[in-house]
Order: structure tokens, then C-alpha cells, then sequence
């Protein structure tokens, strides 16, 4: 008994504890457990392999993105071309604010502004256009306001 959920449970045990990374694998990714399996990628300290598994899983979970970036602030070394690559997907999918991505980045000692600095101009420009966008729809509706309250005199 237990059913197919059950049985997968006992078949990922199984794998776990021969070992068998494939099949491991495998079941995670019926199961949906899309952070697990990058998990098991960041384990093995590979940037290439963590940013491979992002690329295939994110459409399912793209919050993966985000755990991505944690782990890259907590490596010794400074993986440059890896952090800007999950930058491009944390800005595509808007993922976190800017302030959080330099936060999380800051943590790492060998992080300078230059990392972040066309995501930072990037997130200031796209502020800038909404403010200028928000203060032309509050202009709009005041005028709106006063020409009614002109008819209601």
C-alpha cells in the first residue's frame, strides 16, 4: 500500500542510500522538488553545473534564480560571469529588489560595485520611468479633479 507517491518515496530512499545520483535525481525532478535538485548541484561546488540546472528548472521554479545567488555570495571565490548570469535572470523575472541583490552580494568579500553596477543602473533607470509615469497620471487626475469640481460650481 501507499500508492505511487509511496512507492517513489521508497525508490528515492533507495537511490539515496546506493548512492545512485542519477536516479536521485530523476525523482526529484518528478516530484518537483526543483530546489533540492539545485541544491544537490551547489553540494558538489560546481558554478557551471548550479547555473545548467537554474537554466533547465526555473520555468518551474524560478526562485531558484535566488537561491543561485545566495550561494554564489557564500563561495570563497568570486564566480564573475556566473553571478552576472543569474543578475540577468534575477532583473528578467524581477525576482528581488535591487537593494536585496546588493545586500546579498555585499556579503561576499570580494564583491565591488562593478559587479552590480548595469543591474544598479538598470533597476534606477526603470525607478526613474515609473516615478515620471506615476507623477503624469497624478497630474492627469488632478486636472480631471479640478475640471469636475469647475462643472459642480
Amino acid at each position: 500500500s501507499g500508492g505511487a507517491a509511496g512507492e517513489e518515496e521508497r525508490a528515492l530512499t533507495l537511490c539515496q542510500e546506493s548512492g545512485l545520483e542519477e536516479g536521485v535525481a530523476v525523482l526529484l525532478e518528478r516530484r518537483g522538488l526543483y530546489k533540492e535538485l539545485i541544491q544537490r548541484h551547489m553540494q558538489a561546488g560546481d558554478p557551471e553545473s548550479v547555473l545548467a540546472a537554474c537554466n533547465k528548472w526555473s520555468d518551474h521554479d524560478p526562485m531558484v534564480w535566488v537561491s543561485a545567488l545566495h550561494w554564489l555570495a557564500s563561495l570563497p571565490a568570486l564566480h564573475h560571469d556566473a553571478v552576472q548570469e543569474v543578475l540577468k535572470h534575477i532583473e528578467q523575472r524581477e525576482l528581488l529588489p535591487a537593494i536585496v541583490v546588493v545586500q546579498v552580494l555585499g556579503q561576499h568579500p570580494k564583491a565591488t560595485l562593478s559587479l552590480v553596477k548595469g543591474f544598479m543602473a538598470r533597476a534606477i533607470q526603470k525607478d526613474v520611468t515609473q516615478i515620471q509615469n506615476d507623477s503624469r497620471v497624478i497630474q492627469e487626475l488632478q486636472e480631471a479633479t479640478e475640471r469636475m469640481r469647475a462643472e459642480i460650481e
